[in-house]
Formats: structure tokens, C-alpha cells, sequence
């Protein structure tokens, strides 16, 4: 008789344990508020905008930059500091809102801290990360302003 009431306590402290776990496991709030937001970014545009990207990071091309995204390609950067067009080679460090979305979610999964805000159209006002709470110079923040759906025209 005894082992039979081991056994069902046994039995009723893993459900326990196992119903906790889904309540007390991770929060996935993140990961479907960057879903919702990327949906109805994606509706919002159709692949062909510009804006203002500041990076601030250890990293190639931080600071200022108005880009342009055609066919949702970074086509044209320039840097707002010196008013010098970023090199066609150097294209692939700019990022486009879709490279952010990509870096949001690559940061859910493995940075040590994230903080996001979205605009009523989806698309990130805000990111900071820190990819490494006990690393120097690992942090990255990015900000995107005066987007403007449709392509600028440059001479």
C-alpha cells in the first residue's frame, strides 16, 4: 500500500512539475510581438522605401546614414555626417528594416539582452542589444527614423 501512495504522489508531483513548467517556462511575449510587428510591417510596404538608420556599435559604417531600399535591397546609402555616398561594396553592412527584423531575431535567441520598440506600422523605432552581458564593445543600438514609403529620386 505504501508503494502505491509513492507511486501516486510520484505521479501527481510530475504533473505538477510538468504543468509548472509550461507556465513557468520561457516567455515567447517577444517572439510574437517581432511576428506581429514583421506581418504588418510587411503589409504596410511593398519593398520600396527610405529612411535614416543610426548605428551605434563597434563596427564598419556606424553612425548616421540615409538609405534608400528598392525591391527590398539596400540601393543607396549615404552617410549623413559627410554626405558621402556608402561604396556599392559596402552596401551589404547597411541594413534594410527586413536585415533588422533578422537581427531581432537572432538576438531573441542568443544575445544576453534586448530592448525593442515597433511604430504603429510595424517596423522597429528602436533596437539595443548587448550580444554579451560581460564583454566590452559587444553592445549594438540601431534607430530608424523619417521612413517614407517609395523610392527618392538621386542624381
Amino acid at each position: 500500500m505504501t508503494s502505491s501512495i509513492r507511486i501516486v504522489a510520484l505521479v501527481v508531483f510530475l504533473a505538477g512539475f510538468l504543468a509548472g513548467c509550461e507556465i513557468a517556462g520561457p516567455d515567447h511575449g517577444e517572439e510574437t510581438e517581432l511576428s506581429s510587428n514583421r506581418k504588418k510591417w510587411d503589409a504596410y510596404q511593398d519593398g520600396d522605401y527610405n529612411f535614416v538608420l543610426l548605428r551605434g556599435c563597434f563596427c564598419i559604417l556606424g553612425g548616421p546614414h540615409w538609405v534608400q531600399v528598392v525591391d527590398h535591397q539596400v540601393d543607396v546609402a549615404i552617410s549623413t555626417n559627410t554626405n558621402q555616398p556608402v561604396p556599392a561594396d559596402d552596401l551589404q553592412y547597411i541594413e534594410s528594416v527586413s536585415d533588422v527584423f533578422d537581427m531581432i531575431e537572432e538576438a531573441l535567441e542568443s544575445a544576453d539582452s534586448i530592448e525593442i520598440e515597433y511604430s504603429e506600422f510595424g517596423y522597429p523605432l528602436s533596437v539595443n542589444i548587448d550580444w554579451i552581458k560581460q564583454a566590452i564593445d559587444d553592445e549594438m543600438f540601431i534607430t530608424i527614423s523619417n521612413l517614407q514609403l517609395g523610392v527618392a529620386l538621386i542624381d
